[in-house]
């Protein structure tokens, strides 16, 4: 019996919208499961189906800075081996005995300090040149009158050398002999000179003391045995090889030992850092309870070494600025500081990064698409820290130009 009315249209109403509900229910998973797939891509798909990157370049600016950088090492001062300190040969021939010794082993030997006393004249320490030939008083000139004005003008007691024996520098010897406690009587300035000809070829000397041994002396007589006539670098006295009492003959060779040359300081660095020190760079030395003392680069070795206490490395040898360091203690290790590169005034520098080298050889760098690309070539100099400096460039390369350091 086949169903009319009311009741039959609301039942094809629910078969409509029941297929109706299923279609959207399929379409929902078929949207869903597209998702699916697009959002859960292996590794390799995403990285297959991802467009590459624009092209960007690096830059860094160029920069007027100083070119150095701090190498902090370990340091050992050493004391350079001494010399043999050899009395003066007047002394010897003369002969004589010592009747004192100022100069004890330890002490430090300054301009003029007496290290000897023989027949109860002092002997001075100088740092001449040459020894002594002759004896010396008001009224000479020569090279020994002008090393003797120099030692007294060393030593404070006179203003300049004028390479004449005059008043003047035979007070200011005499004033030496009183602050070491030797006095010139009325007797001794009253005195004459004996004739003396010089130990030296030298025809000029011996004419002059010719001339004027004969005249009278007025004021003090230095004589030749004197006059120790010392290295410049001589320090203190190490040893002492005669004592009070000890008669001075031909084979009383020497006054003993003394340390000589500045002391030193050693340490060992990494080979890289090694190549961009040279001779004169500057560097401090930070002693434990001490002062920082001033330090410059005095040698750099080519090959390694072990230095005793520092280390394996590249030797570099330092000396004090003040030309001794005598007050600095030997045989420790302290922390050195040593300033590479040697441009401590601003130069133009650019990041070794930023320079790139042609076929033939030479540099160039290369200014950024931004501001115009264009390759230019360049002369390089020291190099520091990471940075170079530019000598010459072919095209002006200010503080704050852009060059190009890579891509990416």
């Amino acid at each position: 019996m086949e169903l009319s009315g009311p009741s039959a249209s609301r039942r094809i109403s629910r078969r409509v919208i029941g297929i109706a509900l299923i279609g959207l229910v399929v379409v929902a998973l078929v949207v869903t499961m597209m998702i699916s797939a697009s959002a859960f891509k292996s590794p390799a798909q995403a990285l297959a189906d991802a467009a590459p990157p624009r092209p960007t370049q690096l830059t860094v600016g160029v920069e007027v800075r100083p070119l150095h950088e701090q190498i902090v090492t370990r340091g050992k001062a050493i004391q350079t081996p001494g010399l043999v300190v050899p009395l003066p040969p007047a002394l010897i021939s003369s002969g004589g005995v010592v009747t004192g010794t100022p100069m004890q082993v330890g002490q430090p030997i300054y301009e003029g300090s007496p290290v000897l006393e023989v027949n109860g004249l002092p002997v001075f320490a100088f740092s001449w040149p040459f020894r002594a030939y002759r004896e010396l008083h008001e009224g000479l000139s020569g090279p020994d009158v002008e090393q003797l004005e120099k030692s007294l003008v060393t030593m404070g007691l006179l203003g300049q050398a004028n390479d004449s024996f005059d008043g003047a520098t035979s007070n200011a010897l005499t004033r030496h002999l009183a602050n070491i406690g030797y006095h010139v009587s009325a007797a001794d300035s009253a005195q004459e000179a004996k004739p003396m000809l010089p130990t030296i070829e030298s025809s000029t000397a011996v004419e002059d003391s010719k001339q004027q041994a004969a005249a009278p002396v007025k004021g003090v007589i230095l004589l030749p045995q004197q006059v120790l006539a010392l290295p410049r670098e001589v320090q203190r006295l190490e040893t002492r090889d005669v004592q009070v009492g000890t008669e001075i003959t031909a084979e009383t060779k020497s006054l003993g030992s003394a340390t000589a040359g500045s002391i030193v300081v050693h340490t060992a660095i990494p080979v890289a850092q090694a190549q961009n020190l040279k001779p004169g760079d500057a560097a401090k030395i930070s002693q434990s309870g001490g002062p920082e003392l001033d330090l410059k680069v005095v040698e750099v070795a080519t090959d390694i070494t072990d230095v005793s206490e520092v280390g394996s490395g590249v030797l570099v040898k330092l000396e004090f600025n003040n030309g001794g360091g005598v007050q600095s203690p030997t045989g420790q290790t302290d922390k050195v500081t040593i300033s590479s590169g040697g441009a401590l005034s601003p130069v133009t520098a650019v990041p070794l990064t930023a320079v790139y080298t042609n076929p033939d050889g030479s540099s160039y760098v290369e200014r950024p698409e931004s501001a115009g690309s264009m390759r230019i070539g360049v002369t390089l100099g020291d190099t520091a820290g990471g940075w170079v400096a530019i000598r010459t460039s072919d095209f002006p390369l200010e503080e704050g130009s852009e060059l190009v350091v890579g891509k990416s």
